[in-house]
């Protein structure tokens, strides 16, 4: 390694991959925003931030899924700003409304409901879909990590 090269940390990977996502807004009503690759990528930056969001919904089981994206923009984001990123927290939503919005937004979600209520073993109904929420928020966090980390080890 010469001077000029720098050690890639998971820091910056994950600063460099949090700067190729921006906030866009649907032409529908104009309130309704949404994480998107910037347009100025280049071809190599567009395929591997593909398959970054490949790997951020589930090899694809999830795509495209607006909380996925969102959640691998704050997560890509939380990395970048942390020595420490396994001490990364998932926050489920807090409102009743946001939770179950989430859940409606596609069928498949019902199996974090699912596994939450078995699994924590709740029979409140705000807290079991919040941490089916986290289960899901965590699972994304996990693959994003992993895969950060196979593209500094390769």
């Amino acid at each position: 390694m010469t001077d000029t090269q720098t050690t890639e940390t998971m820091q910056t990977l994950a600063q460099r991959y949090y700067d190729m996502l921006e906030l866009k807004r649907r032409d529908n009503d104009g309130n309704d925003s949404f994480i998107a690759s910037k347009d100025t990528l280049t071809e190599t930056e567009r395929e591997d931030l593909q398959s970054l969001c490949w790997a951020a919904h589930s090899d694809g089981e999830y795509m495209p899924d607006d909380y996925r994206y969102d959640w691998l923009h704050t997560f890509l984001e939380q990395i970048a700003d942390t020595d420490t990123p396994e001490d990364i927290v998932p926050e489920p939503d807090i409102y009743t409304y946001d939770l179950t919005k989430w859940l409606n937004s596609n069928n498949n979600r019902i199996s974090y409901l699912d596994s939450a209520i078995q699994e924590f073993d709740s029979d409140d109904g705000f807290k079991a879909l919040a941490l089916a929420q986290y289960l899901e928020m965590s699972e994304t966090l996990g693959a994003t990590l992993a895969w950060l980390q196979d593209k500094l080890d390769n």
